[in-house]
């Protein structure tokens, strides 16, 4: 997992938290250098900022909450700088994310 993939991970999560003030706990994790799960083909490490991340998933409610609030992030406007073309590629639409199993 690349650095810039980490910041838009907590561009997210800080948007989240900014939008809902019932926003799931949160964790701190330390600066320093970290070996990604993802992304990491020759298992370097690479060097992370200090950042709070949510202790629980983002549920694709929470997330199409996000982008209805923010459509610069919906899948047809997001910048190519902050998303891959993955990016959001199991959704029908741009506010139609894939029917979750459990919301609970």
């Amino acid at each position: 997992m690349s650095s810039s993939i980490l910041w838009y991970v907590s561009l997210i999560v800080g948007g989240l938290c900014l939008t809902n003030p019932l926003a799931a706990e949160t964790v701190h994790v330390k600066k320093g250098s970290y070996i990604p799960l993802y992304g990491a083909k020759d298992g370097s490490e690479i060097h992370v900022e200090a950042f709070s991340i949510d202790k629980t998933p983002v549920t694709n409610k929470e997330f199409l909450e996000f982008v209805q609030a923010h459509p610069a992030w919906r899948r047809s406007k997001v910048k190519r700088i902050f998303a891959e073309d993955s990016y959001l590629q199991d959704w029908k639409s741009d506010l139609a994310p894939p029917s979750e199993r459990s919301e609970s």
